[in-house]
C-alpha cells in the first residue's frame, strides 16, 4: 500500500503464499470504526515513515486494533488517536492498539491529552494515565436551503428558507366553516428551527 486508506476488520494477507502487509504511505484505519484487522503474511508486516495507522477509541471494549501474526512488526511514521462519540476513557483504562511483538516504533504522535503509549513484547498499549477533557465535536447540519443571518452579537441558522416568525398573541374565538369555534393560537402557522450562538 502506497498511499489512500484501508480500513475494515478481517484478514488481510495469506500465510501459506507469504503474501504480507507493507504500508509505505497513506492511512490503515483498523476496524468499522471498532474491531480488528488482521495481517496474516508469513513475512509480517511493516510501515513506512508516510503512513499512518489511524485507531478510535469509543469505549473499553470498543477501539480499533491491528493484529499481526506470521512474521515480525516494523513500525513507523504516525499514529493518530480519536475518542468518538463523545467517549472520556477513566484513569488506568488500556487499550491493546497493535497486537503482536513489535519493532521500531512510531516517530510522530497524535494522542488525546492525558494518554500515553507503551510499547511492550506482546503489542502496543494506550493507558490513561490522566484525567481526558472531553472532546468538543464539530456541529453538523443537515438539510439544505440554510439562511445564515450574522449580528453583532448573535449568529443565527435557520435550516429553511422562511424566516422564524414569534407565537401568535391570544386572539379572541373565531368561527370555523362548521360552526365550533377556536382559538387564534390554535391556527397552524409554520415555525422554523433555528440555532442560536450568543455573543
Amino acid at each position: 500500500m502506497n498511499g489512500g486508506l484501508v480500513t475494515g476488520v478481517g484478514i488481510v494477507g495469506n500465510p501459506s503464499l507469504g503474501v504480507s502487509m507493507s504500508v509505505i504511505g497513506g492511512v490503515l484505519a483498523p476496524g468499522n470504526p471498532f474491531g480488528t484487522l488482521t495481517s496474516a503474511g508469513a513475512n509480517g508486516f511493516a510501515m513506512g515513515g508516510a503512513a499512518t495507522l489511524s485507531i478510535s477509541l469509543g469505549s473499553s471494549n470498543q477501539f480499533s486494533q491491528l493484529a499481526v501474526t506470521g512474521g515480525g512488526m516494523n513500525l513507523n511514521g504516525t499514529l493518530n488517536v480519536t475518542l468518538v462519540n463523545g467517549y472520556t476513557p477513566a484513569i488506568g483504562t488500556q487499550f491493546q492498539i497493535v497486537n503482536g511483538t513489535p519493532h521500531g516504533g512510531f516517530v510522530t504522535l497524535n494522542l488525546p491529552q492525558g494518554i500515553s503509549l507503551n510499547y511492550s513484547n506482546a503489542g502496543v498499549y494506550l493507558v490513561v494515565t490522566s484525567a481526558v477533557p472531553a472532546q468538543v465535536e464539530s456541529p453538523l447540519l443537515s438539510g439544505n436551503n440554510f439562511t445564515f443571518t450574522f449580528g453583532p452579537s448573535t449568529a443565527r441558522v435557520t435550516p429553511c428558507n422562511k424566516t422564524p416568525i414569534s407565537p401568535r398573541p391570544p386572539g379572541p374565538l373565531t368561527p370555523t366553516s362548521r360552526g365550533t369555534a377556536r382559538s387564534m393560537n390554535s391556527l397552524p402557522r409554520h415555525q422554523c428551527s433555528a440555532v442560536v450562538f450568543p455573543g
